[in-house]
């Protein structure tokens, strides 16, 4: 199942929220905001109503990915309230090496 959320003024989109779950675990895939709209409540107001889409679904829990170089993403996810998990790792193959910029 895939919820995606976006959030306008007037007729511009200022941010995005992608996600989805399998029947037990949530994903948030992609969550964005335009830099000038942040700082606004836009980012929390996203989360919260995808979040509310997850309780909906009866999924208990969700995860995303933030690459590490994000330094603004990282920070808003951690002044929300999420836990950086430093027991797990993140796998990758590419499939198509010719579509590949560098490894995440």
């Amino acid at each position: 199942t895939s919820m995606i959320f976006d959030i306008a003024i007037g007729i511009k989109i200022v941010g995005s929220i992608l996600c989805g779950h399998d029947g037990r675990y949530g994903s948030i895939y992609h969550a964005c905001v335009h830099k000038d709209y942040r700082l606004r409540g836009i980012g929390k107001a996203m989360v919260a109503y995808a979040l509310e889409g997850f309780r909906r679904e009866k999924i208990s829990s969700i995860a995303l990915i933030a690459f590490s170089e994000n330094l603004i993403g990282n920070a808003f996810w951690k002044t929300q309230g999420w836990d950086l998990r430093a027991n797990a790792n993140r796998y990758e193959l590419s499939l198509n090496t010719k579509n590949t910029l560098k490894k995440i």
